[in-house]
C-alpha cells in the first residue's frame, strides 16, 4: 500500500499523518498539527463541507503534501457502540444480521445511523461471556470435547458494533470529493486505539487511559485481547482552558506550563482549582474499573497505561496511582511503527498521533447511506451486465459454431467441386464400363439360362478317353440331359471297379451307376458286359485337383496287369500260346503302357490320348497267321442251369465272327494301320452306337481285347 493522509478532526485542530502501513507495519513520514477556524466543525460533523475542503487544501499546500488518499478518524460523542456475540458466518450473513438486531442494540431511531462493527475476539459456544466458570464445570466440558464423535464447539464473534449519525459520515466524504481526495475509509476512534495499543501491551489485565483534547476513552486488556471499553467526554482542553482563563495565556503557553511545571496534586483534598477538575474523569474511571471487577473477579486489573496528549501532562501519573490504587505507566515507544529519517520526528511527538497510526491499520470502514445504495445499484449493474455479456456470449457461440459447421461444409464442398472437374475425364470411360458390365451381366444371365448339361460332354469324352483302362471295349455310348450311358466288356470286375473309379475323379461327374453286369468264362479268362450311366454337371470336364497324374499312372498298375494286358500272345493256328509267350507278350504291353503314361505326362493331355490309342491299337495286332478263330462267349451259370438275360449289350453278338462288317472299326484290320477312327459328334438327346471292335471284313480275332480299341468313342 502507498502513502495514506490520516486525519482527525476535532472542534479545534485538525491533526493530519501521512503514513504509509505494510508487512513490517506503519512508517510515520510527516506529522502535522493546525488549528481549525470557527463554525467549521461542531461535535465531529463538519458543518461547512466546502470551507473545510478549501481549507484543507490550504493546508495540504502550506505543508507541500502531495499524497491524495486519505483516511479520517472521528473521535465524536455522538457516536454509539456496542459489544455483542453472534456465531461466526460470513461476512455477508454478518452485516445482515447486524442490521436486523440493530434496535435491540441501540434504543434509537436507526434511520439515520450508519452501522459498522470492528471483530474483539473469538470465543467457544460453550464459554461464558465472563468466563465464571468453576474448576469442575471446566474439567467435565473439556472431558466431553474429548469424546469420541464429539467435536469441537462451535466458535462464536465477540463484535464492537457502532451507529455513526449518516449525515456526519456523509459530511467527511462530500469534504473528500470536493477537495479532490480520495477517500479510502472513515474510521471510528475507538478502533483505531484498539487496532494499536492491543500489541503494545503486555498480557496482564489492565487499562489503557487515552486522554486527548476532547474526549477520553477507556479499554480493559486481558491477554490482549478487549474486554470492554468506555468513552467519557472530557478531554485536556479541560485543562489547558483554566489555565488560560487563569493566567490569561494561549493555549500553546498552557500546555507548556501543564508539560514543564507540576501543576497536578496526587489528591483532592487541597482544594486545588486544577487538580479539582479532574474529579470527573477520575470518578468515571473508577466506575469502569467497578464494573469489570465485578464481572472479572479472577482476573483484577494489575495496570494503568496513559497514552494521548494527557500522557504529557506532569502529575497526571501520580494522581491515577493514588486515586485508582494501581500502578501507572507511560508508553513511550511504539512496536511496529517507524519514523522515517527524513522526517526528523522524536517518538515523544508520535506518541500524540497514536489515533491517526491506528486508523490505518484496520479501519471499520465507515460508509454513507447514499453510497452504499449507490455500490449496490453499481454491483447489480455489473451483474446485469455480467449476465448480459454471458447472454451475448451464449448467443455469439450459439451461431458461431453452426456458422463454422456450415462454412467448413461449404468450403469441402467446393474442394470436392473442384476434385471433380479434376477428374471429368474418367466420367465416360466409368460410363462405358458400367454399360460393358450391364451387357456382360445379361450375356452371363442369358447364357446361364440356354447351357445344358450336354455341352460339357466333349471335354468328358476326351478325358475318359484318357483315364479308360486299354482292355475295356465300348459297345454303346448314349447322352441325354446330361445323363451319360453306355455299354462295354471287361476283362474281369476289377477292371470295372477301376473304371469307376476313375471316373470318379471328373470333376462334372457328380453321380456314376452300374445298371448291369455279367460275366462269360474261356477258359481262365473273365468277360464282363456291363452297363453304366453318369451324371454330369454343367461346368468344365477336368481331372479333380491333384488326381490327373493319379489316374494316368494307376490306368495299368502291377497288380493288375494281367488284367489290363490289352492282348495276348495267339498262335498261327488260332490257340493261344504258351505261358512264357503270353509273359513276353504282357511285358511287352506293360513297357508300352509304362512308356505311353510317361509320355502322358510329358506331352500334355492331347498328344498322350493319341499315342495311348496308337500303342493300343498295334498291341491289339496278333503276331499269328490270319486265322478266325470266334470267341464264343460263355455265361457264368446259375445254380439252375439258366443263363442270364444280358441287356445293355449281348456278350455273343458282340464276339461273333458274323458281326456286321458295317460297324467295324477301319483302324482295327488285322496285319495292317489304317486312318484314324473319324469322331463320332453325339449331339443333345441323341443315342450314338458305338461300332463293336470285330476284325475288319469278318477275319481277324474277335476278343474282349480286339472290340476295345475298335470302340473307343472319340
Amino acid at each position: 500500500m502507498g502513502k495514506l493522509l490520516s486525519i482527525v478532526l476535532t472542534d479545534n485542530h485538525i491533526r493530519i499523518a501521512e503514513l504509509s502501513n505494510g508487512r513490517r507495519g506503519v512508517s510515520v513520514y510527516r506529522l502535522l498539527t493546525k488549528e481549525v477556524p470557527e463554525s467549521l466543525v461542531s461535535g465531529g460533523l463538519i458543518v461547512d463541507v466546502r470551507g473545510f475542503a478549501e481549507y484543507l487544501n490550504a493546508t495540504l499546500k502550506y505543508a507541500n503534501i502531495k499524497t491524495k488518499k486519505v483516511v479520517f478518524s472521528l473521535p465524536s460523542d455522538r457516536i454509539m457502540s456496542r459489544e455483542v456475540v453472534l456465531p461466526e458466518m460470513k461476512e455477508e450473513k454478518l452485516k445482515t444480521a447486524l442490521k436486523v438486531n440493530a434496535p435491540e442494540y441501540f434504543p434509537v431511531e436507526l434511520t439515520d445511523y450508519v452501522l459498522s462493527y470492528f471483530t474483539i475476539s473469538r470465543i467457544l459456544e460453550d464459554e461464558t461471556e465472563n468466563g465464571e466458570e468453576d474448576e469442575e464445570t471446566q474439567e467435565r466440558k473439556k472431558a466431553k470435547r474429548k469424546k469420541p464423535g464429539i467435536g469441537r464447539s462451535r466458535s462464536k464473534l465477540r463484535l464492537m458494533v457502532v451507529a455513526v449519525p449518516n449525515e456526519m459520515v456523509q459530511s467527511y466524504y462530500d469534504a473528500a470529493k470536493l477537495a479532490h481526495l480520495k477517500l479510502i475509509s472513515v474510521d471510528y476512534i475507538g478502533n483505531s486505539v484498539f487496532q494499536l495499543t492491543s500489541n503494545q501491551i503486555g498480557d496482564e489485565p489492565c487499562l489503557v487511559i487515552q486522554l486527548d483534547e476532547e474526549h477520553t476513552v477507556l479499554t480493559i486488556y486481558n491477554e490482549t485481547v478487549m474486554v470492554l471499553q468506555r468513552h467519557v467526554d472530557f478531554g485536556s482542553i479541560s485543562l489547558l482552558q483554566s489555565i488560560m482563563d487563569k493566567k490569561n495565556c494561549s493555549q500553546e503557553e498552557a500546555l507548556e506550563q501543564l508539560e514543564r511545571r507540576q501543576l497536578i496534586h496526587d489528591n483532592f483534598d487541597d482544594g486545588d482549582e486544577l487538580t479539582d477538575t479532574l474529579y470527573y474523569l477520575v470518578s468515571n474511571i473508577k466506575r469502569v474499573i467497578e464494573y469489570y471487577t465485578g464481572r472479572n473477579a479472577d482476573h483484577p486489573l494489575e495496570l494503568v497505561y496513559i497514552i494521548g496528549d494527557g500522557s504529557r501532562i506532569s502529575g497526571l501519573d501520580e494522581l491515577f496511582d493514588k486515586q485508582l490504587n494501581l500502578p501507572v505507566e507511560r508508553i513511550t515507544a511504539l512496536k511496529q511503527v517507524s519514523v522515517k529519517e527524513s522526517a526528523g520526528l522524536s517518538m515523544k511527538e508520535v506518541l500524540r498521533y497514536m489515533d491517526n497510526i491506528g486508523a490505518v491499520v484496520d479501519p471499520v470502514d465507515l460508509i454513507p447511506k447514499q453510497l452504499e445504495q449507490d455500490i449496490r445499484r453499481k454491483l447489480e449493474a455489473k451483474a446485469y451486465r455480467v449476465m448480459i455479456l454471458l447472454a451475448l456470449f451464449a448467443s455469439v457461440v450459439i451461431v458461431t459454431v453452426p456458422a463454422t459447421n456450415f462454412f467448413n461444409e461449404a468450403m469441402e464442398t467446393i474442394d470436392l467441386q473442384n476434385k471433380l472437374l479434376t477428374v471429368e475425364d474418367v466420367k465416360p470411360i466409368l460410363d462405358n464400363y458400367r454399360q460393358a458390365q450391364t451387357r456382360y451381366s445379361d450375356v452371363v444371365q442369358v447364357q446361364s439360362l440356354v447351357r445344358t448339361n450336354n455341352e460339357s460332354l466333349s471335354n468328358f469324352i476326351d478325358i475318359f478317353e484318357q483315364l479308360r483302362p486299354s482292355n475295356i471295349s465300348i459297345q454303346s455310348f448314349s447322352c441325354s440331359e446330361g445323363q451319360v450311358s453306355f455299354s462295354a466288356l471287361a476283362q474281369g470286375k476289377k477292371t470295372v471297379a477301376k473304371l469307376i473309379q476313375q471316373l470318379g475323379m471328373i470333376a462334372n461327374v457328380s453321380e456314376v451307376k452300374v445298371s448291369a453286369l455279367s460275366s462269360v468264362f474261356e477258359g481262365n479268362q473273365e468277360t464282363v458286359a456291363f452297363s453304366l450311366t453318369c451324371t454330369l454337371i454343367n461346368q468344365d470336364s477336368i481331372l479333380n485337383p491333384g488326381t490327373k497324374e493319379e489316374a494316368l499312372e494307376n490306368m495299368m498298375p502291377d497288380e493288375y496287369s494281367e488284367i489290363w494286358a490289352p492282348d495276348e500272345g495267339v498262335e498261327e493256328d488260332g490257340t493261344g500260346g504258351d505261358d512264357t509267350d503270353a509273359a513276353d507278350t504282357e511285358n511287352e504291353v506293360l513297357e508300352k503302357n509304362n512308356v505311353q503314361s510317361a509320355d502322358i505326362e510329358e506331352g500334355g493331355l492331347e498328344s498322350g490320348q493319341t499315342q495311348l490309342a496308337a500303342q493300343v491299337n498295334a498291341a491289339a495286332v496278333a503276331p499269328a497267321g490270319e486265322a478266325d478263330v470266334a470267341a464264343v462267349p460263355v455265361t457264368e451259370q446259375t445254380p439252375g442251369g439258366q443263363v442270364p438275360d444280358a441287356p445293355a449289350a449281348n456278350p455273343g453278338e458282340a464276339n461273333s465272327g458274323e458281326a456286321n462288317s458295317g460297324t467295324a472299326n477301319p483302324g482295327a484290320e488285322i496285319g495292317g494301320t489304317g486312318p484314324e477312327p473319324a469322331p463320332v459328334t453325339v449331339p443333345d438327346n441323341t443315342n450314338a452306337d458305338i461300332p463293336t471292335g470285330a476284325a475288319a471284313e469278318g477275319s481277324g480275332p474277335a476278343s474282349a481285347k480286339g472290340l476295345e480299341s475298335g470302340g473307343t468313342a472319340s
